[in-house]
């Protein structure tokens, strides 16, 4: 049975939130089938980088992909690169353009998302910013880039991942974007697992391996 019109803008208001708990999840997954029968293609003759973010974008899951963005407040004139999981970025477009909560508001939230070349959004609206808030600072960044370095993506692709033990320096949530941009940079796919909320690297048979960012990726 489809989801009824009450179902759907319940699950698109707690997939733009990251809200995957309690009863919501059998509908979200009802809801998302039925979302992603209308999703176009990924493009063949994109760049790789723009294809992986695509890939993301496109990624309608309650496991959703994590994209690298460079996010700018209007109001400051301040403006930072991070990484945050797509359907954060969708809330955070919902928000600033005030888009239906049904499959059209969704849609053009992705339209929105996938016409963006630069992946350099510009939000006004402090709900929107929320969304997407930056949890890690530079430093973070680079502590983890050193600590991440030994293990070699093979081993990361395998399943080995060090930020999931509660003994580690970078197990705590604020760190899970962070870890997310260091995998982008070398050319992964973190995606986030719906269960535990953890950073979980994409295998060859699984979600489509990343293509390493290009250029500078901190500011």
């Amino acid at each position: 049975m489809l989801p009824s019109d009450n179902d759907i803008k319940h699950c698109l208001k707690a997939y733009v939130r990251g809200n995957f708990k309690g009863q919501t999840m059998g509908k979200m997954w009802k809801f998302l089938l039925l979302y992603a029968i209308t999703l176009p293609a990924v493009a063949a003759e994109y760049t790789q980088s723009a294809t992986s973010f695509e890939a993301a974008v496109s990624n309608i899951s309650t496991s959703p992909s994590y994209v690298m963005v460079t996010i700018a407040d209007a109001n400051t004139g301040l403006e930072r690169q991070t990484c945050t999981t797509a359907n954060l970025l969708a809330g955070a477009i919902h928000f600033e353009y005030g888009l239906g909560n049904d499959h059209a508001g969704l849609k053009r939230a992705t339209e929105l998302a996938l016409s963006n070349t630069s992946h350099h959004f510009v939000f006004t609206k402090q709900a929107a910013l929320d969304n997407v808030r930056i949890d890690f600072s530079p430093q973070d960044l680079d502590n983890v880039r050193a600590w991440l370095a030994p293990v070699s993506n093979q081993d990361l692709m395998a399943g080995a991942h060090p930020w999931t033990g509660r003994d580690t320096p970078y197990s705590g949530r604020r760190y899970r974007s962070a870890v997310a941009c260091v995998l982008i940079e070398r050319g992964l796919s973190p995606y986030m697992a719906d269960m535990t909320g953890q950073v979980v690297v994409a295998g060859s048979k699984d979600i489509p391996v990343y293509a390493p960012a290009k250029g500078p990726v901190h500011p």
